[in-house]
This record gives C-alpha cells, sequence and structure tokens, in this order.
C-alpha cells in the first residue's frame, strides 16, 4: 500500500470513528459535509484554543451553536481523529481563561 493508500485508510477510518464518538458523547449526528466543515474550521484556525498535543496531533476547541467540541485533529492526514468527552472542554476553557 502506498502513501496515498494509507491516507485514504485512515482518513475513511477516522471519519468513522469521529462521527461514532460524536453520536455517543454529544449526541449528534455527523455527516461528512458536516465533518468537512469541522475540519474546516480547523483548518482555518478557527478554534477557540487549541493545544499541541505530539508533533503529528493537536487538540482544538471549536464551538458549534452553544456547545464546545474539543476535537484531536492529525497533521499527517490532516483529518479530525475523535472528539474528546464534554468535560475535557470545560478543562480546556478553564486552562485558557485563568
Amino acid at each position: 500500500m502506498g502513501l496515498l493508500g494509507y491516507l485514504m485508510k485512515h482518513r475513511t477510518a477516522n471519519f468513522f470513528h469521529f462521527r461514532d464518538r460524536v453520536k455517543e458523547r454529544y449526541n449528534l449526528d455527523i455527516d461528512r459535509e458536516n465533518y468537512a466543515v469541522l475540519t474546516n474550521m480547523v483548518i482555518a484556525n478557527k478554534s477557540i484554543v487549541s493545544f499541541k498535543e505530539s508533533n503529528s496531533r493537536a487538540i482544538h476547541l471549536l464551538k458549534i451553536g452553544d456547545i464546545y467540541l474539543p476535537v484531536v485533529y492529525s497533521n499527517t492526514t490532516k483529518t479530525l481523529v475523535t472528539v474528546l468527552p464534554p468535560d475535557y472542554a470545560k478543562k480546556m476553557l478553564i486552562e485558557r481563561y485563568l
């Protein structure tokens, strides 16, 4: 499998994992179009706050309406990997504003 195959496989897996975690943790239904919007918010630097987790990943806090979503973004695949639990959003906001 070449690099393109690797990226396509992981991008698809990341979408399904992200979609499932958003449903599980926030009871939101995310389709590919909404996923692309959220991904583009990270790429366009529209995060409220972000923290570098490693060389390949960062955690970004996105505000959608009245919901805060702490998302993990992969710099390698340029995709959202997962969404963290709601308590993590509160922690990010506390660290940001204290």
